[in-house]
């Protein structure tokens, strides 16, 4: 177990989620990843462990158990659903939040700190279904503070932003085609992503006494099996699936 001068730091625990959700759905989704990983241990029932854990960090995310040694998750119309939102995602959050960073860095920059805070400075490029949510949850919380109401969650503070600066940025990033209704399809988009093994939920764990403890535990879950994979793992390509090496820049 990690002690006090070993524990992780709370920008590494607030990334987390993110990190893991992008490890888990690659060996999910990805054949040949779980064939060098199991041979390490890693079975179905490890990625089931993972999946719980990751839940109780964040209970939102629905379980993915769904494990299939000889195919993607097997290649039904849902497996297909989830693989298709999973790459529209991408597409659209890599676009978008390039615009909305270039619109609001000079015009808005106390909102575009609150937008871009934390995990959103940078976003691996196969982890967009919780960053966009993330994204869409802060969204949410700009347009409420411009109309001078309260949001509740896990947010960075907006005590920083201006009412006007609040409404301000909410009609730009509108304008530069973060409309509601192109919202309300993104948040389809990763409703689907979220419902990958929805047959198999597990109820959430119980909160433990210290708030952190579960993300502890999910960290040296994830510090484990990323050594093993980053070992084991020849490929980069499926290195880079699971959000544990970066793509090359084309020279």
């Amino acid at each position: 177990m990690s002690t006090t001068d070993d524990r992780p730091s709370r920008q590494t625990l607030d990334r987390l989620p993110e990190r893991v959700l992008t490890f888990l759905l690659a060996v999910g989704f990805t054949p040949a990843i779980r064939a060098v990983l199991i041979t390490r241990g890693y079975d179905r029932t490890e990625h089931a462990r993972g999946w719980t854990m990751l839940r109780a960090v964040d209970p939102s995310l629905n379980d993915a158990t769904a494990w299939n040694h000889g195919t993607a998750l097997g290649d039904d119309a849902h497996a297909a659903a989830v693989r298709d939102a999973l790459a529209r995602l991408a597409v659209w959050g890599r676009d978008n939040l390039a615009i909305i960073d270039a619109a609001l860095r000079r015009r808005a920059p106390d909102a575009h700190a609150f937008l871009f805070a934390g995990t959103l400075a940078q976003v691996d490029d196969t982890a967009w279904s919780l960053a966009l949510q993330i994204f869409e949850d802060r969204l949410v919380a700009l347009a409420a503070h411009a109309e001078g109401r309260a949001t509740s969650g896990k947010l960075p503070s907006l005590a920083s932003v201006s009412t006007d600066e609040a409404r301000e940025a909410s009609a730009l990033i509108a304008r530069r085609g973060v409309t509601a209704d192109a919202r309300a399809t993104i948040r389809d988009l990763i409703h689907v992503t979220r419902s990958l093994g929805k047959h198999a939920v597990a109820p959430a764990p119980p909160v433990p006494a210290d708030p952190d403890a579960a993300a502890v535990a999910l960290y040296e879950w994830f510090t484990e099996w990323s050594v093993i994979a980053r070992r084991a793992i020849r490929r980069r390509d499926h290195l880079v699936s699971l959000g544990l090496a970066t793509r090359r820049t084309p020279t």
